[in-house]
C-alpha cells in the first residue's frame, strides 16, 4: 500500500516527538542525580536513602510524570542528612532502623503510586511501640472497632480529636508516610497507623509524654500509654465485630456457594492460584453451578483481593459476559478499599462484561501505575516495590477509585451485628 509524502511526514514527526519527550525525560533524572552527586552520605542508612532514590529515579516506569524528580532528591538529600546527623549525635541502632524506614516511607509517598512502597521490615517490629486500640472510617466517622479490655469499653464510638488534632488533621498528617493513589485506600491505610507511636511522632502528632489523648463526640477523654509490639499482641480486646455472616468470613483465596434466593455467592479474595485447585479449575465449577443449578444471580466478591495476576480470571469473565447478555443471569460484583491492583482491573472488565458494581470505591484506582519491580537496600536489606507499567483502563475517566453503580457502606450496626448488608442490597435487586 502507497503512502502519501504528507502522511509519512506527519509519521515521522509524531515518533520524533515521542522519542523528543522520552529523551527529555531521560535527561532530567540524569540531571536530577549528577547535579547532586556531590553529596555522599556517611551514615549506612543515609547510604541506603541515595541508593533507593538514585535506583527508583532510574527503575520506576513513569517516575517523571507523578513527581519533580529534581524535588523528589533533594527531600533524598535531606532525609539523608537527617539520618547521618541522627548516627552522629549518638542515636540507638534500633531507632536507626525505625526512622529510615519512615523516612524511605515519606518519600515513596512523594509519587502518589499505590505500588511503589516499602514492605514493612519484621526487624524494626521488636522497637515500635503502640496504643491498644483499632480504628475505621466508617460512613465518614472515625470509628473505635477495638480497644484492650484494660480501658472503657467504647467500640461504636466516634473519635473527633488526638492529641488535640481534628481527625481530618490526624489523617491528612499521616498520609505523608504511606503509598496511594486514591483518597479510599489513603484514608484506610492512615487509619491503620494511628495507633503507632513511632508514625505519630514522625509526623508530628505525638505528644512529648507518649501518651494519646483521644477525645470522642460524647466528650470522653481518654489517655493511652504506648506499649510494645510483643505487648500488643498479647492485648485481650473488646471488638465492635464479634460475629459475621459466612459472605463476610474470610478463610481462603477462593470458595463458592448457594447463598439461596437462587444465588451463587463467589468469593475471589486473590488473583493467584491456590495449591492444587487453580483459578481456571475454579472458575470452570463456577460456571457449571451456574448451568446445572439455573442460578439466576452471581453475586462476584472482589471487597478482600489486593491482587495478583489479573488474567487468571480473564475466561471466567468473558464466559459469565455472555451468559449475562444472553439473559441467562444477573451479575453483581463487590468492591470496596481492599479491592486494589489486579483486583481493579477484574472488577472493571466484569464491569464491562454486565456485571453491577456494589460497595465503596476501590482502593486501586481505575488507571494506575504496577506490575511490580523490587528492590533491597544494601545495608538494611530493606525491600522495596516500584511500578514497572501504567494501565490504562479508560483514559477518560477521573482519577482515582473505580466507584461503585450502587453505594452500600458497611454501618457500625451492620459490623456490631455481624450484617452484610452489601450481599443483602444484591438481593433486593
Amino acid at each position: 500500500m502507497a503512502i502519501s509524502a504528507t502522511v509519512f511526514f506527519v509519521l515521522c514527526a509524531c515518533a520524533l516527538f515521542f522519542v523528543s519527550c522520552a529523551s527529555s525525560k531521560n535527561a532530567e533524572k540524569n540531571d536530577a542525580i549528577e547535579s547532586n552527586e556531590a553529596f555522599e552520605a556517611s551514615s549506612p542508612e543515609g547510604k541506603d536513602i541515595l541508593f533507593y532514590a538514585r535506583n527508583l529515579i532510574k527503575k520506576h516506569y513513569g517516575i517523571s510524570n507523578l513527581v519533580s524528580v529534581d524535588v523528589f532528591y533533594k527531600e533524598s538529600i535531606a532525609a539523608a542528612k537527617r539520618l547521618d546527623e541522627a548516627v552522629a549525635a549518638g542515636i540507638k541502632d534500633s531507632e536507626r532502623l525505625v526512622s529510615l524506614y519512615f523516612e524511605l516511607c515519606k518519600l515513596a509517598a512523594m509519587l502518589h503510586d499505590g505500588h511503589t512502597g516499602i514492605s514493612f521490615p519484621q526487624t524494626i517490629t521488636p522497637y515500635l511501640e503502640f496504643y491498644p486500640f483499632n480504628v475505621s472510617v466508617i460512613n465518614g466517622k472515625l470509628v473505635v472497632t477495638s480497644i484492650s479490655t484494660e480501658y472503657d469499653n467504647i467500640v461504636g464510638k466516634e473519635v473527633v480529636e488526638l492529641n488535640g488534632k481534628t481527625v481530618d488533621e490526624v489523617l491528612s498528617a499521616l498520609k505523608q508516610i504511606i503509598c496511594f493513589d486514591t483518597e479510599a485506600f489513603a484514608v484506610t491505610q492512615a487509619c491503620n497507623r494511628i495507633n503507632m507511636r513511632d508514625a505519630l511522632d514522625f509526623t508530628g502528632i505525638g505528644s512529648d509524654d507518649g501518651i494519646l489523648r483521644m477525645k470522642l463526640t460524647d466528650g470522653t477523654e481518654i489517655g493511652f500509654e504506648p506499649i510494645s509490639y510483643e505487648a500488643f499482641n498479647n492485648c485481650s480486646f473488646n471488638t465492635l465485630v464479634t460475629s459475621v455472616e459466612r459472605t463476610l468470613y474470610v478463610d481462603s483465596l477462593y470458595e463458592c456457594y448457594d447463598l439461596s434466593n437462587d444465588t451463587l455467592f463467589v468469593q475471589y479474595n486473590s488473583c493467584s492460584n491456590a495449591d492444587g485447585y487453580s483459578v481456571a479449575d475454579f472458575s470452570n465449577d463456577v460456571l457449571g453451578f451456574i448451568e446445572n443449578n439455573g442460578f439466576s444471580r452471581v453475586i462476584i466478591d472482589l471487597r478482600n483481593n489486593g491482587g495478583g495476576n489479573s488474567s487468571l480470571l480473564d475466561p471466567f469473565i468473558k464466559k459469565i459476559g455472555k451468559l449475562i447478555s444472553k439473559g441467562k443471569c444477573k451479575g453483581f460484583v463487590l468492591i470496596g478499599t481492599s479491592t486494589f491492583s489486579s483486583a481493579v482491573l477484574n472488577a472493571w472488565d466484569l464491569k464491562k462484561a454486565g456485571c453491577t458494581l456494589v460497595g465503596t470505591p476501590t482502593g486501586g484506582a481505575i488507571n494506575h501505575y504496577g506490575e511490580l519491580g523490587y528492590l533491597t537496600l544494601p545495608n538494611s536489606e530493606f525491600f522495596t516495590t516500584y511500578s514497572t507499567k501504567h494501565f490504562i483502563l479508560d483514559k477518560n475517566a477521573a482519577p482515582g477509585s473505580i466507584p461503585p453503580d450502587v453505594f452500600v457502606e458497611l454501618s457500625v450496626e451492620d459490623l456490631r451485628n455481624g450484617h452484610d448488608s452489601q450481599v443483602a442490597a444484591c438481593l433486593e435487586m
